[in-house]
C-alpha cells in the first residue's frame, strides 16, 4: 500500500513504494530498502545507506535545513512521553513516596521501585515495537554487539571506568570519613535509598531496568528521532537535557548532573556503534550509588543507636 507524504527538506525514513513530496517534486520510491534516507539535492530525491556518520556528512554537503516540519504520530508521542510525561511522573512517584514513607507503610519503597521497573520496560519495549512496526532503520538505534577497529578501545575504556568506579566504591563503604560525605550529599534523595534486604534486591533490579530502558529510549530512541531533526551535534546535547529533565524530582543539581552524564553516555554511543557500554555504564553507576547511599545511611543509624544507648 502507498502512502503519501509531504516533506520539507529534511531527510525522512522511507519504506519501499512510498510516494515522497519535496517541495512541489513527487516520486515513488518502488525498490528503496527501509534502512535508506531520502532527502533532497539540487531539486531531485537523493537516497542513501542510513549511517549515522555518513549520513551527517552528506546532509551537511547537501546544504539541508532540517526542521520540524514533519513530525507523525510516534515522533510526537515519544518526545510527549519523554520531554513532558517523564518529568512529572517522577516528581509525583518522588512526592507518592515520601507520603508513603510519612505514614508509616513499610512497601512503600518496593512499591515504587516496582512501579518505575514496569514504566520503563513498557517504555522501552514499547518504543522498540512501534519503530520497527513502522518499519524504520534499526542502525540509528546503536542495538548491534559488533564492535571493531579503534570503537572497540573506546569501549574497553569504558569498561576500565566501570571497573575504577567498583573499586571506588568498595574503598568507599569501608571508609567512615567517606560515608559521612556520602551523607551529606544524599539530600532529598534519602526516600529513595534502600534500607532493608528486601529493598536493596528490589533496587538492584530497578538500576539495571534503568540501565537498559533508559539507554534504550534516551540515547537510541530520542536520539534517532532528534539527529533525524537537527543533526547529531545537536542531538547529543537535546536528549542529555531531556534526560536530565527526566530527573527534575532530584532538584536543579540532579537535573545538572544526569543532564552532562546523558551526554556522556551519548557521546560514548556515538563512539563505539553500540548501546551496550553505555549500558554497563548506567548500571555500574546506579548500582554503586545506591549500594554508597545504602552503607552512608546505615552507619549513620549505627551511630545514633550508639549514642542513644549510651
Amino acid at each position: 500500500m502507498k502512502r503519501n507524504r509531504t516533506c520539507f527538506r529534511w531527510f525522512t525514513f522511507v519504506t519501499p513504494g512510498e510516494t515522497i513530496e519535496i517541495k512541489g517534486r513527487q516520486g515513488t520510491l518502488a525498490g528503496i530498502a527501509p534502512v535508506h534516507t531520502v532527502f533532497e539535492k539540487d531539486g531531485h530525491l537523493t537516497t542513501i545507506p542510513n549511517s549515522v556518520f555518513i549520513e551527517e556528512a552528506v546532509r551537511q554537503q547537501a546544504g539541508i535545513n532540517m526542521n520540524l516540519a514533519y513530525l507523525d504520530a510516534f515522533t510526537l508521542s515519544v518526545l510527549v512521553f519523554l520531554t513532558i510525561f517523564m518529568p512529572i511522573y517522577g516528581i509525583w512517584e518522588d512526592r507518592q513516596l515520601k507520603r508513603w514513607l510519612a505514614d508509616g507503610w513499610p512497601e512503600a519503597r518496593v512499591t515504587s521501585y516496582r512501579g518505575t521497573i514496569a514504566l520503563e520496560w513498557v517504555g522501552a519495549l514499547g518504543m522498540l515495537f512501534w519503530w520497527l512496526q513502522q518499519q524504520r532503520p534499526i542502525d540509528p538505534l546503536f542495538l548491534t554487539w559488533q564492535v571493531s577497529g579503534w570503537r572497540l578501545l573506546v569501549a574497553g575504556l569504558a569498561l576500565a571506568v566501570a571497573i575504577a568506579i567498583i573499586f571506588q566504591t568498595r574503598r568507599a563503604v569501608n571508609n567512615p570519613d567517606e560515608l559521612a560525605k556520602i551523607r551529606d550529599s544524599i539530600g532529598d534523595l534519602e526516600s529513595l535509598v534502600p534500607e532493608t534486604p528486601r529493598e536493596v534486591k528490589i533496587f538492584n533490579v530497578l538500576a539495571i531496568s534503568a540501565g537498559v530502558c533508559e539507554e534504550i529510549m534516551y540515547r537510541g530512541v530520542l536520539q534517532a528521532i532528534l539527529a533525524s531533526i537537527f543533526g547529531w551535534w545537536l542531538a547529543v546535547p537535546l536528549s542529555g537535557l531531556i534526560f536530565g529533565l527526566a530527573h527534575a524530582y532530584q532538584g536543579p543539581v540532579g537535573i545538572l548532573k544526569t543532564g552532562l552524564l546523558g551526554m556522556l553516555m551519548s557521546v560514548l554511543t556515538i563512539f563505539t556503534g553500540t548501546l551496550i557500554p553505555a549500558i554497563l555504564l548506567h548500571i555500574v553507576v546506579d548500582l554503586t550509588s545506591g549500594h554508597m547511599m545504602t552503607a552512608a545511611l546505615r552507619q549513620e543509624r549505627q551511630g545514633e543507636s550508639l549514642a542513644a544507648e549510651r
